[in-house]
C-alpha cells in the first residue's frame, strides 16, 4: 500500500493505459468484424474436392463458340456460383439462346454440378432489342435452368 501511495501518478497512468487498450480492442472488433475470416464462412467447405480447373472453363468456352450464334463467352466463379456470360449475334431467337444453357453443363462432372450453382446471362451484340438479356439459373439441387420471364417485343 505504501508503494501505491508513493507512486500514485504511475499507478494512474498504468490503469489508464490498460483501460485504453481494452477500449481500443473493443472498437477495433466493432469496426473490423471479419478479422481475417473467409467472407463466405463455412459455406465453401468441400470446394477443394470439386475444384474446377481452367481447362474445364476453356472447354466450356470452346463448346459454346462452336455454335455460330455465339460471339463471346466469359466465365467467372464466385464462391459456389459459376457465372457464364454469353454474347450472341443480333439475329438470335430466345429459344436458340436458351438451348445454349444445357451445353454449359456438359464439361462439368456430376460432383461439380451437385456443388455449384450455375447462372447463364445471355445478351445480344445489338442491345436495342427488348427481349434480351435473359438469365438462366440452375441451383445445384435442380436438373434444369429457370429463366427470367420472357419479354414481349413491342
Amino acid at each position: 500500500m505504501k508503494v501505491i501511495k508513493e507512486h500514485k501518478i504511475m499507478v494512474i497512468v498504468i490503469v489508464l493505459f490498460i483501460l485504453l487498450v481494452i477500449v481500443a480492442s473493443s472498437v477495433y472488433t466493432l469496426l473490423v468484424p471479419s478479422n481475417g475470416k473467409p467472407i463466405y464462412g463455412d459455406r465453401l467447405d468441400g470446394k477443394d474436392a470439386v475444384a474446377v480447373s481452367q481447362e474445364t472453363y476453356e472447354q466450356v468456352k470452346q463448346k459454346l463458340k462452336e455454335d455460330t450464334i455465339v460471339s463471346n463467352v466469359e466465365i467467372d466463379e464466385r464462391g459456389r456460383l459459376i457465372n457464364v456470360i454469353v454474347t450472341v449475334t443480333a439475329d438470335t431467337t430466345l429459344d436458340a439462346a436458351k438451348a445454349l444453357a444445357p451445353r454449359v453443363l456438359e464439361s462439368f462432372t456430376d460432383a461439380q454440378k451437385g456443388y455449384f450453382d450455375f447462372q447463364v446471362l445471355i445478351k445480344k451484340e445489338d442491345e436495342s432489342k427488348t427481349d434480351f438479356p435473359i438469365i438462366g439459373y440452375r441451383h445445384h439441387d435442380r436438373q434444369d435452368f429457370t429463366w427470367t420471364k420472357d419479354r414481349v417485343s413491342e
